[in-house]
């Protein structure tokens, strides 16, 4: 059995404004290339679909064009597809019963009944000829909080309960030989979040790969999107396929996964060529003269998203963007966003001022002392007299409310 694995598709997105439709079809181009050369049993899509929960009509029709194109091109391939975070589950499983006419399973949200999530539903056989050769586990993004409780209960255990409820099941239809694929949209512990901002990174909830530990042949993850595997060969996520950020400077695919009878027996990567690539002008911060140089240098005819690193000590010039812009007429660059930093920031990343390097270390600092250094990396400059006097006034305030409250 052979199934393509792929994922964070997030149609609509755009970036920094601009419009990525002619994007997206590209990807979708090379999707059925790959899937021709391949002649997988499954495509499977875990997850984040849309960029928003309410797309536009005209990315709704760029979905439905496309999987239509996908799935008329290759009849026999079963296409699996499960909402992510950014999905609305209703809307991506409003079309479900017209999708299956066509081989396609949509999975929104999970079914419930009087003994909580149906589980069956959630069991997709792969067929080739009528004939089962392999089970799916098409699970969505669920809330940690809609997971059903256990004891002790907890939101690892949770998923791993969870998960192994719905490996009992599948194990009491399947026959020997037939793999199991679980999927999944969640975060693993020990994954590679580069590219995800560092507010994601910070509420983020994690599990452990080794839920999956036994008993799964495959488990097809959404939701991180560096291409990776975390704990072990078989338990992967498949990436986004276009980049989402400048920090998404890594080489985008899609997983291709081949079984001999249940075991994982080959893994490897398709790559997806973005037709624009992100771009950082200036690795290191310059000053704003030889950044424009650099602008003017850059290839005509090389499509691409820019973002430059501009060295600036004094407050940033209200003409900066235009004037970065204006190198860049009549090439196929778009100018999107910058960086800026100060001498002081550099020194401090050489001297470690603002670094904070044990939880002992932070305990020894004052409210105001985490206050300055926080301001100093977001500001890049030093608190004024004026904010110093806000914050200390703050700090007495809630002081004194505690000290209430212990009276």
């Amino acid at each position: 059995m052979k199934i393509i694995h792929t994922s964070d598709w997030h149609l609509g997105n755009s970036f920094h404004q601009f419009n990525r439709e002619e994007e997206f079809l590209d990807f979708f181009k090379q999707l059925r290339q790959i899937v021709a050369e391949e002649q997988p049993d499954a495509l499977l899509v875990c997850g984040d679909i849309f960029d928003t929960v309410a797309p536009s009509n005209a990315v709704v029709s760029i979905y439905n064009r496309e999987l239509l194109a996908l799935q008329q091109d290759n009849p026999e391939m079963q296409v699996i597809i499960t909402a992510g975070n950014h999905d609305s589950p209703s809307r991506l499983a409003s079309a479900g019963v017209l999708w299956k006419e066509f081989r396609v399973t949509v999975v929104g949200s999970p079914e419930r009944n009087e003994e909580g999530i149906n589980i069956e539903k959630l069991l997709v056989p792969i067929r080739r000829e009528e004939r089962i050769i392999g089970w799916v586990l098409a699970v969505p993004y669920i809330h940690e909080s809609s997971f059903p409780q256990v004891e002790p209960d907890g939101y690892v255990e949770r998923v791993r309960a969870f998960y192994g409820r719905l490996l009992e099941c599948v194990n009491q239809k399947r026959e020997a030989g037939q793999p199991i694929i679980a999927m999944g949209h969640l975060a693993l512990s020990n994954s590679d979040l580069t590219g995800h901002d560092s507010s994601m990174k910070g509420n983020m909830v994690c599990v452990s790969a080794d839920i999956w530990a036994k008993g799964f042949s495959y488990v097809a993850l959404g939701h991180i999107h560096r291409p990776q595997h975390v704990g072990f060969p078989f338990v992967r996520y498949s990436g986004s396929v276009i980049p989402m950020s400048f920090d998404e400077k890594y080489e985008h695919s899609v997983t291709v996964v081949e079984f001999e009878g249940e075991q994982m027996s080959k893994v490897r990567q398709r790559k997806i060529n973005a037709p624009i690539e992100i771009c950082d002008v200036s690795e290191e911060p310059a000053p704003f003269e030889e950044v424009k140089e650099a602008l003017k240098a850059f290839p005509s005819d090389k499509a691409a998203y820019i973002r430059f690193n501009v060295l600036i000590d004094d407050v940033v010039p209200s003409t900066l963007f235009e004037e970065a812009q204006m190198c860049l007429e009549g090439k196929k660059a778009k100018l999107c966003t910058f960086l800026r930093t100060n001498s002081r920031s550099l020194d401090d990343e050489e001297t470690g001022k603002n670094a904070v390097h044990s939880l002992e270390e932070l305990r020894h600092l004052s409210p105001m002392d985490i206050i300055e250094r926080c301001y100093r990396v977001a500001a890049q400059q030093e608190l004024s007299e004026t904010l110093r006097a806000c914050m200390k006034e703050a700090i007495e305030e809630v002081e004194k409310g505690k000290r209430e409250e212990s009276l």
